[in-house]
């Protein structure tokens, strides 16, 4: 869930320099203590240490493009975010700042608006963590019905979802937690 942001920035102590990570409301638990039992139990489960050094560094990337504000940006800015999400940083800037329309044989590329750019970069936001979420959520099915074929243990599980925290303004964080319940809700229906 949305704590795993919080988690590996633990050891730095400051959230604030993420603008996705920027909100007062959130009350946080001791995300040093849970980002070592997060430690255990991929490594319980099997997670190879290149796997969880992949899912942390597509985490930092979502947090990194989350900084992206179109207004004052450099290449940097975007080699970083690139960086992280072993993309292109040209095509990056490409996919987040223009739009391409093909018209019969003509292909018209225009600029898009700071609001379209920033649209654009929360919906890669969103969907780069929904793959994540998914895989990690797969891996571990995977991994438990591979070991529950393969010996004569009976699993029962529990599943507690809630939340669905309203506020008046829900912010980045509130869209985790709304989409990791409604996926795992859709997983028992």
């Amino acid at each position: 869930n949305y704590h795993i942001f919080y988690q590996l920035l633990s050891k730095q102590g400051n959230t604030n320099k993420y603008n996705y990570l920027n909100n007062e409301l959130i009350q946080l638990d001791n995300d040093s203590t849970n980002h070592i039992e997060l430690e255990n139990a991929f490594e319980i489960l099997g997670f190879s240490k290149d796997l969880v050094k992949s899912i942390y560094q597509l985490i930092f990337g979502i947090l990194e493009l989350g900084n992206l504000n179109f207004e004052d940006d450099t290449i940097d800015d975007y080699k970083r975010v690139s960086k992280y999400l072993n993309v292109d940083s040209k095509l990056l800037v490409e996919t987040l700042t223009k739009k391409k329309i093909r018209v019969v044989n003509d292909i018209c590329i225009s600029d898009l608006s700071i609001e379209q750019s920033r649209n654009k970069r929360d919906a890669l936001a969103k969907e780069i963590y929904g793959f994540v979420f998914n895989y990690i959520v797969e891996y571990i099915n995977n991994k438990i019905y591979n070991q529950s074929c393969n010996s004569d243990t009976k699993f029962i599980g529990i599943l507690d979802i809630f939340g669905f925290e309203i506020f008046e303004k829900n912010d980045f964080e509130q869209f985790f937690i709304n989409y990791a319940n409604e996926t795992l809700q859709n997983q028992f229906n």
